[in-house]
């Protein structure tokens, strides 16, 4: 009984971090930077607890990464470089481990990808071109990997030609 509600628990805390992030989504996609941060703090509060609860669980913590991600480029649009290459930094360890254990998954390839770019990103707004490409060529080489591996899989091919055209 005890451990249905605490189920239950999880999965309307995991909802509402869902919710709070697609939220912040919707105002990153407006450029409006400092909703979109407080959305995205609000979320990492929620997904932080339920990726501490359960550190075995990939999921929760592949949401945690990505909301990371999220908030590490709202906030190099606010200028806010020091915490935005820190969460890109947690956001890509978290990513690396989770692909580390399943190479399998083409998901957690196309989002550690997406997470080296936004730093690679973040760099380049810093004026760090240099350190920017150190991350760019990691996710085209793994971009590479994965699609040799899966040709079939549409994210990878649509992530490659991004890299490629950046």
């Amino acid at each position: 009984e005890m451990l249905a509600e605490d189920q239950k628990s999880k999965s309307m805390q995991s909802a509402k971090a869902f919710t709070l992030k697609v939220i912040g989504e919707v105002h990153s996609a407006r450029k409006e930077w400092n909703e979109a941060t407080e959305y995205y703090r609000q979320s990492l509060e929620i997904q932080e607890n339920l990726a501490k609860n359960d550190a075995k669980d990939a999921s929760a913590n592949s949401r945690l990464a990505y909301i990371l991600t999220n908030l590490g480029e709202a906030s190099a649009n606010l200028n806010q470089g020091i915490a935005a290459l820190d969460y890109h930094k947690r956001a890509i360890q978290i990513f690396e481990e989770l692909f580390e254990n399943d190479k399998e998954n083409s998901n957690l390839a196309v989002w550690l990808n997406r997470a080296l770019h936004k730093k690679g990103d973040t760099l380049v707004k810093l004026g760090k071109a240099n350190d920017a490409l150190v991350f760019y060529h990691r996710a085209l080489k793994s971009n590479e990997e994965m699609a040799a591996q899966d040709l079939e899989n549409i994210d990878i091919r649509w992530q490659l030609a991004i890299d490629y055209l950046q």
